[in-house]
């Protein structure tokens, strides 16, 4: 497999790893786990134990993953269309990019939440955290190449 397209499939690779995850774990999720935080950081929401609730996120984050990763298919014409040459559509192909590993980091980690022994969603806002510095990594990566 070429460098690029293993770095492309990186992010569907962790939302399966999650999910692999939990279903080797699937004893060890409580009954009733929380799924949603409100302003004070204490759990609102709660779920029960099924596959949707378990699985619902992971298949979301690859529903969303597969779509940006699609969207790159598109860019050459979009970019031919409005007169922009290869260089920006290596910089749109990194904003892509960057987003899709973003949304794989937050879907893995709210997905791995029920597993955690923490009632707080610190897994899931450090994920967002790193997302919103993917993005920008790629983003820059793809200048660079741009510059070559």
């Amino acid at each position: 497999m070429r460098p690029v397209r293993l770095v492309r499939a990186l992010p569907l690779s962790f939302l399966a790893g999650v999910g692999v995850l939990l279903a080797l774990r699937w004893d060890a999720i409580p009954d009733r786990f929380p799924v949603h935080w409100g302003l004070t950081g204490g759990p609102d929401r709660w779920a029960d134990r099924s596959a949707l609730a378990i699985f619902g996120p992971l298949a979301a984050g690859a529903a969303l993953v597969v779509a940006l990763l699609a969207l790159r298919r598109w860019l050459p014409a979009l970019a031919a269309r409005r007169g922009q040459g290869p260089g920006e559509v290596r910089l749109g192909e990194g904003a892509l990019l960057g987003a899709s590993y973003a949304l794989a980091a937050v879907f893995g980690a709210a997905g791995a939440q029920p597993l955690l022994a923490d009632d707080r969603p610190w897994a899931v806002l450090v994920a967002m955290g790193m997302g919103f510095l993917l993005v920008p990594l790629f983003v820059a990566l793809a200048a660079l190449r741009r510059g070559r």
